[in-house]
């Protein structure tokens, strides 16, 4: 069994796992996020630590940022890493950025509904072809092309909305991953549901429930948390307080700012 993100993986899944007897591979970033709920079961003495970095070219200050990110030092200005207080945000970072990060569902849900409805005019409850949504729910019998699953995580782009099956409570739509626009998942029973919650509910405090159909939230914005594991050209990187645990902050400053393979905006 190979373990990606393994640090992520909490004691009681860790069980669970090994329960099958069979030899485990752990991969993982020691900087990234522990697990949600519990602590981290594996890489706390990792065997093999590699320290050559590979998301970004040698020398691009999002290394150096990251650096002092995980050990939670202020965050300076450098060359194709900008820092700016939240308040200097404006609609074309918003619109032009690859990939927008926070570490909060609040403020994922604020902008979420401030690009859809006041930046892109979206007045349609329904999603329409080229919104950005993620999906939340693994389906494992959902596969395409080169054993591509729909998971939990994956992101990517309505490519067509079949408005005559709107019920109230599902829509069939068809969904493309970001990684290859050449990969489509047809006639995706999307619970409507958990997508409008993702920017309409009370007072923005968000929750998911279980459904039996596929689920997904819009896209444009992800926490930090749903971020780990992907990359992109050109991040937004909204920082934000999340609880009182100085550890943990400084591995979601690390993680969202890691996201970054070329160019960082982070905002604080």
């Amino acid at each position: 069994i190979v373990i990606d993100e393994a640090p992520m993986v909490n004691e009681s899944f860790g069980v669970d796992i090994e329960s099958f007897g069979i030899p485990i591979i752990c991969l993982g970033d020691l900087q990234q996020l522990p697990p949600v709920i519990g602590g981290s079961k594996y890489l706390i003495r990792p065997d093999y630590v590699l320290t050559k970095i590979m998301r970004q070219a040698e020398g691009n200050p999002i290394i150096y940022l990251s650096q002092l990110a995980s050990r939670g030092e202020h965050i300076p200005y450098g060359d194709k890493c900008y820092v700016i207080p939240k308040d200097r945000i404006n609609d074309s970072m918003l619109l032009n950025a690859d990939m927008i990060i926070t570490p909060t569902n609040r403020s994922r849900i604020r902008y979420n509904r401030y690009i859809r409805e006041d930046l892109r005019r979206i007045t349609s409850e329904l999603p329409v072809e080229g919104e950005k949504l993620i999906c939340r729910k693994n389906n494992r019998n959902r596969i395409i092309g080169d054993n591509v699953y729909l998971v939990n995580g994956m992101l990517g782009y309505v490519r067509s909305v079949n408005k005559g099956s709107y019920n109230g409570k599902t829509l069939d739509i068809s969904f493309t991953p970001d990684f290859n626009e050449n990969l489509i998942f047809n006639n995706v029973k999307l619970d409507y549901k958990t997508l409008m919650n993702s920017i309409q509910t009370d007072n923005e405090k968000y929750t998911k429930g279980f459904s039996m159909f596929d689920m997904f939230e819009f896209g444009d914005v992800i926490t930090v948390h749903l971020s780990q594991g992907s990359q992109a050209e050109n991040v937004l990187f909204i920082s934000e307080p999340f609880g009182c645990d100085r550890s943990l902050q400084a591995k979601l400053e690390y993680t969202g700012i890691t996201r970054a393979r070329e160019g960082l905006i982070y905002a604080y």
